[in-house]
């Protein structure tokens, strides 16, 4: 299974994160925006220490073009001694909502994320 993650502006290392949790080294994960139309899920996870709102145009955009492979997560834990405000959160839960209506997935939490995948990638194969 190829997942496209646009985890530059992102300090999860989700390579790692499968690896442990998944267990799965045939999940391959893409970083290059170009090879995403390849890809059989496209992930977006937003955490405090992202400075980039494109992947937020970018997850919108796909949820309304390729609905049964974007998955949307913003992750609301700590990370580098940096949150999300108030408002901040407000308007990831609304994208979240926007997302879903548009026929994809939204995960509170990278947790939730890693088991969708994994049944992803066990039906599969």
């Amino acid at each position: 299974m190829k997942v496209y993650y646009s985890g530059k502006s992102s300090s999860i290392d989700l390579k790692r994160l499968m690896k442990e949790q998944i267990g799965r080294n045939e999940l391959d994960v893409q970083e290059d925006i170009t090879s995403r139309d390849d890809c059989d899920v496209l992930l977006y996870i937003v955490d405090a220490t992202m400075n980039n709102l494109g992947d937020v145009i970018d997850v919108v955009n796909d949820s309304n073009h390729h609905p049964n492979k974007t998955i949307f997560c913003f992750s609301g834990e700590t990370v580098k001694d940096k949150n999300f405000n108030d408002h901040q959160v407000k308007s990831l839960n609304a994208i979240g909502k926007m997302v879903e209506r548009n026929g994809a997935k939204w995960f509170p939490d990278i947790d939730l994320v890693l088991e969708h995948l994994k049944k992803l990638s066990l039906i599969g194969n």
